[in-house]
């Protein structure tokens, strides 16, 4: 079961950078215990640095478990956050349909 309908959305702006926001509000990713942040700034996307592996990580951990955000950012990451440009938009049921076709077994969705 899916804690919520959420929309999350990205913008480039030219005085905050790469703005994400959830619901129209700017995101505030759970960090929490052994939570990532190996971007020295932000979190980004449009390529396969480090602020959009953060994205992706924290994107998958609003809908899955951790373990399951850890075994998966990566790939995430390279099949669709970097091909992120300028702008983007992704709820979570398009976050579920994507770790229903890469991951197998039963994953509990939150």
């Amino acid at each position: 079961m899916i804690r919520g309908h959420h929309v999350y959305r990205g913008t480039r702006t030219a005085d905050r950078g790469d703005l994400v926001t959830r619901d129209g509000r700017p995101a505030k990713f759970r960090r929490g215990r052994g939570g990532r942040r190996y971007a020295p700034t932000a979190v980004s996307w449009g390529y396969c640095g480090t602020g959009p592996h953060d994205l992706a990580w924290y994107l998958l951990c609003e809908v899955t478990q951790r373990w399951i955000a850890e075994d998966w950012y990566d790939t995430f990451c390279r099949e669709v956050v970097a091909s992120w440009e300028d702008g983007w938009e992704l709820t979570t049921a398009d976050l579920c349909l994507w770790l229903d076709a890469h991951v197998s077994g039963d994953v509990e969705v939150l």
